[in-house]
């Protein structure tokens, strides 16, 4: 949870209490991929380990905390960059718990970390669609209900800005 002096100047806190929200804004954790990164790019995301398991767990602790009241049918997931790969990865793997996923300008699963700033050959919307419904198993029928919102930049020369669209088709 953002406190004030914590939030940078960037109004978290002011927002959530005037729409009644509760904000999360963890920080990847580790040095993944030798950098500073979430870990969008593993190769066996699941709910129990990784930077998967230490969000969902996190959001778990909200979610089950009464003080809060958050209901369960709104929760959402945004990020950048690695932030944004690991926002769709969260949103693939766990649907039955994000009602709605934010990617900006994030990497497709399947994809590397060195392949951050290009599409790999063959790789398609139809290849990052297929690896999201593997990756949400059981829960394949919770994206009727999950809403997506992707953005990228045009002038973006760290992630391929094919991956904007590519995320958006897919989801």
């Amino acid at each position: 949870v953002i406190n004030d002096a914590t939030d940078n100047g960037f109004n978290w806190k002011g927002v959530a209490n005037q729409s009644g929200a509760v904000n999360l804004a963890p920080n990847a954790t580790g040095n993944v991929y030798g950098s500073h990164c979430w870990d969008y790019a593993s190769t066996s995301h699941n709910r129990t380990t990784g930077h998967d398991g230490i969000l969902l767990d996190l959001i778990n602790r909200f979610l089950t905390d009464p003080q809060y009241a958050i209901d369960p049918n709104q929760v959402y997931v945004t990020g950048l960059s690695s932030g944004g790969g690991q926002t769709m990865a969260l949103g693939c793997l766990a649907p039955d718990i994000f009602a709605g996923v934010g990617i900006n300008a994030g990497p497709p699963p399947g994809t590397t970390t060195s392949q951050i700033g290009f599409v790999p050959s063959g790789y398609t919307a139809t290849t990052a669609s297929n690896n999201c419904k593997a990756l949400a198993g059981s829960q394949l029928s919770k994206f009727s209900t999950q809403v997506a919102s992707v953005v990228w930049g045009t002038s973006d020369f760290t992630v391929a800005q094919a991956y904007g669209p590519m995320d958006a088709a897919a989801m």
